[in-house]
């Protein structure tokens, strides 16, 4: 069975992450505006990238937005 998750963004933009029946590979697919960008990931790559966590200090407007990671 082939799974595909979609995620709307607040922007009307979307975020589709799909797993592929040929091989052990998953697309991940970003749209917006009639525009599109796409990206194979190997079912490690994916791993890896879903393992990732990233905090964001939101500050005041004088001050840079950061993101950071978090291990």
């Amino acid at each position: 069975m082939r799974r595909i998750f979609q995620l709307d963004g607040l922007d009307k933009g979307i975020l589709s992450v799909g797993e592929r029946q040929e091989s052990n590979q998953i697309a991940l697919c970003i749209s917006h505006a009639n525009q599109e960008a796409q990206i194979l990931l190997s079912e490690e790559a994916f791993k890896e990238l879903a393992h990732l966590r990233y905090v964001i200090n939101f500050q005041s407007n004088d001050e840079e937005q950061s993101l950071k990671a978090v291990q």
